[in-house]
């Protein structure tokens, strides 16, 4: 079954970018948490959060909210397992709203990408993880005005398929795993 989504997380480092609501990491955790026993006390066996926003302090409250419930579990591509199975763009690090998330979106929601101006975007060939182990907060000390790195024009929808692809393989192996059930 797949559940409602939570739009809300840790959003830092888009915080200089109107419309970036964050919560909490403590908030976070705390909601994930709950949800996680909510299902788990509804009869559900597992409970998999998936997650696609990839700021530290979000994966991490993702990473503690599991922990702290039986049966749930975070298939998490920052691990070197999943990581090395994705994008050049994304093992770079350079991929927020780039080529890797871009395809995601023009694969599920075309509609949602304006051609006209992604296409106009220039390279903005930051690594993101380089710049958070360098210790900036934020996109725009991280180098990036628009709040994008890597290249949105040369995302595809095939690309986002296959991307997405490896995703589900991520999540259904780590559920899989969970279970004992070999693949």
């Amino acid at each position: 079954m797949v559940c409602p989504t939570l739009p809300y997380g840790v959003t830092h480092y888009a915080s200089e970018f109107a419309g970036a609501i964050s919560l909490s990491a403590e908030t976070t955790r705390a909601v994930v948490r709950e949800l996680c026993a909510a299902y788990r006390a509804a009869g559900f066996v597992r409970v998999a959060v998936v997650n696609n926003h990839l700021e530290p302090e979000h994966v991490e409250a993702l990473l503690a909210a599991v922990a702290e419930v039986e049966g749930a579990l975070f298939p998490n591509q920052l691990t070197r397992r999943w990581g090395r199975t994705l994008s050049e763009e994304f093992k770079r690090g350079d991929c927020h709203a780039g080529r890797y998330e871009t395809s995601l979106v023009l694969a599920a929601r075309p509609d949602l990408v304006r051609d006209e101006v992604r296409a106009g975007l220039e390279v903005v060939p930051i690594s993101l993880s380089t710049a958070i182990k360098e210790g900036k907060t934020t996109f725009k000390a991280m180098g990036s005005e628009r709040g994008y790195f890597g290249s949105p024009a040369l995302g595809s929808a095939a690309e986002g398929e296959a991307l997405y692809g490896l995703l589900s393989t991520m999540i259904v192996t780590e559920v899989c795993e969970s279970l004992g059930v070999v693949r």
